[in-house]
Formats: C-alpha cells, structure tokens, sequence
C-alpha cells in the first residue's frame, strides 16, 4: 500500500490523516486492492467526519466505480448522524450531475425522496441537488416550502428564498418582502440579498429599519441590500 493512503487510513496514525495540501499530497488510490481499505473509512461511524469526507472525495478523484452504492448505504446506515448523512447526500448529488445514465437513473429517486427525510441537513441537500440537475420537482418543491406557513419550515425556508433569488423567479417578490420581518435571521438575510439584488424600492422602509439591528450580520445584509438599491438607482436608464 502506498505509504500516504496507508497513514490515512490507518486510525492509529501519528502523523495527520488530513492534511491542507490533501488533494495534491493523496491524489488518488494507486492500486485497486487499496480500495477496500479507503471505503472501510467512510463506512465507519465511529471515525472522524471530516476523514470520512475525505475517503470520499479520494475515491471520487480516484474514479471508483463504487463510490454511488457505498454513499448510499451511509445514508440508509440508521446508526448514521445527520451531518455526515447531509454529506453523503451532498455527494450523491454531485454524482447526480457527472455520474453515469445507470447511476443518475438510481440517485434521483433518492433525492426524490430525500425531500421528506427525517433530518433537516438532508432535505436541505436534496433540495439542492433537484435545483442544480434542474429537475421540476426541486423548484416547485423550494415554492411550497417558501409558502408554507408553518414556524417549522424556517429551517429549510432561507435555502428556498436563494432558490427563487437565482432562478429569477421575481414573481415571487411579494413573499419575499414578507420574509424580510422573517423571525428567523437566516431567512430574513436571505430575503434582504434578494430584495437588494433585484432592486425592489418597496423594500427600502424595512431595510433601512433593519440596517439598525443589534445582530451584525442582519445589520451587515441590510445595509448591503440598502448599498445595491442606492446602485440601481443610480445606474442610467
């Protein structure tokens, strides 16, 4: 086993398993019998999440055939957190873009129904991954969260207000503006990037209100948003 991949995946390792230069130091797995070894390390609740991480996108820049199967059973793994389960989906989705016809024809319909998982960083990913692949069901799904007026949905509703932000779906604006009274700081930021972006004077009242605010990162969107609207306004015609 080459010298690099065996100090990552052995747990008992002195010297760093992850490392900045990681890509460049680990670029792929030399041989095809060390694959076993690196998919052992993401299969492995009790390791280190950001290891596991890394044993995946080794196994991506390595061309491992088996890397969709192996993310799947991380996900369907019940002994599996929600962080590292979010990754995995974060993973799928990727191959959901570059992956093969077979492994596409696979992913989808579980991001599909990764949009009712039982934890939220999971159904955040799917959502993400419908979005970027194009597929309807991800933008109609970020529509229904973003109208759902249920206190539950704030956990998934500033990723749909960026949904709607960079699908230029404008019709949508009078939500938008709605959201910037948002109790939840996340939503309420995303809403003022938006109404910032899009130029909407209508928003300027509630944006300079905001502007005041004791939170500095709501503080820093508004005035932000404020500084894009001062810009529209001065742009020529």
């Amino acid at each position: 086993m080459d010298p690099e991949l065996a100090s990552f995946v052995d747990r008992r390792s002195t010297a760093p398993r992850v490392t900045a230069d990681q890509p460049t130091r680990l670029r792929r797995v030399k041989y095809p019998q060390d694959f076993p070894a690196v998919v052992s390390v993401l299969l492995d609740t009790s390791d280190d999440d950001t290891v596991r991480h890394e044993a995946a996108e080794l196994l991506r820049r390595s061309g491992y055939p088996g890397l969709t199967d192996v993310l799947i059973k991380v996900l369907n793994n019940p002994e599996e957190k929600e962080r590292f389960r979010s990754w995995a989906m974060q993973h799928l989705g990727v191959n959901a873009r570059s992956g093969t016809e077979a492994e596409r024809g696979r992913i989808f319909p579980l991001l599909h129904a990764a949009l009712a998982d039982r934890h939220t960083a999971v159904r955040r990913e799917a959502l993400l991954a419908l979005v970027r692949v194009k597929d309807p069901q991800g933008v109609e799904t970020a529509l229904k969260w973003l109208d759902d007026p249920s206190p539950d949905m704030d956990a998934v509703r500033d990723l749909c207000v960026r949904v709607v932000r960079e699908q230029n779906l404008r019709e949508h604006l009078p939500r938008i503006r709605e959201l910037l009274r948002s109790p939840n700081d996340d939503v309420k930021r995303q809403a003022m990037v938006t109404v910032g972006e899009w130029g909407d004077e209508e928003s300027r009242p509630l944006l300079e209100e905001a502007a005041k605010s004791g939170n500095p990162l709501v503080k820093s969107a508004a005035t932000a948003a404020l500084k894009r609207l001062d810009q529209a306004k001065q742009a020529p015609p």
